[in-house]
């Protein structure tokens, strides 16, 4: 055996709490997550804490949970810019009515469900495009839960039925 050669690391990662904290940590730090999710003006310490918070309620095992567990995070992520997002746009048109106007028109003036209706946040083209960019943030959120959620009854031995998939075609000839 050659004495000059350097130890072998240990398998197996880390071992100790703290070094399973920060290892938890490292698709934010300078994984795709980080590049993709997190938008300049964001709060990167709180995607790290989503990620820490979600990561241990969701104990992913394997790199095919791992995958599907940083996507449900970037979901999450997402949709809470996404909520704030309509929110602002919220405010923005709430603004176009002085002061103590809107609750007052919104909620009960002769012309309450007009106002509403011009004022409402989903009525501008901006707020529309937030709507679908929630509803597909949503539609990816549960896609990846319920397939993690597959995954790991398989894991765990449990017998899961599989997936509810229909593949419809429109288009080609009927060949019966």
């Amino acid at each position: 055996m050659d004495t000059n050669s350097t130890p072998t690391a240990t398998k197996g990662g880390p071992k100790t709490e703290e070094g399973k904290a920060k290892s938890s940590l490292n698709a934010i730090s300078h994984g795709l997550l980080s590049s993709v999710v997190l938008i300049k003006g964001e709060d990167a310490e709180a995607l790290k804490s989503l990620h820490k918070s979600l990561m241990s309620e969701i104990s992913p095992i394997g790199s095919l949970e791992q995958f599907l567990a940083d996507r449900l995070i970037a979901d999450v992520w997402r949709l809470r810019r996404a909520l704030a997002a309509e929110g602002a746009a919220a405010e923005h048109a709430k603004e176009g009515i002085e002061g103590d106007m809107f609750a007052t028109n919104v909620h009960g003036s002769k012309r309450g469900v007009e106002l509403a209706v011009q004022i409402a946040p989903v009525t501008s083209l901006d707020s529309e495009k937030i709507v679908r960019y929630l509803t597909s943030i949503e539609r990816s959120f549960f896609r990846f839960l319920h397939e993690l959620q597959r995954l790991q009854s398989v894991r765990r031995g449990e017998a899961v039925a599989p997936p509810a998939v229909l593949d419809v075609n429109l288009i080609g000839e009927d060949k019966g």
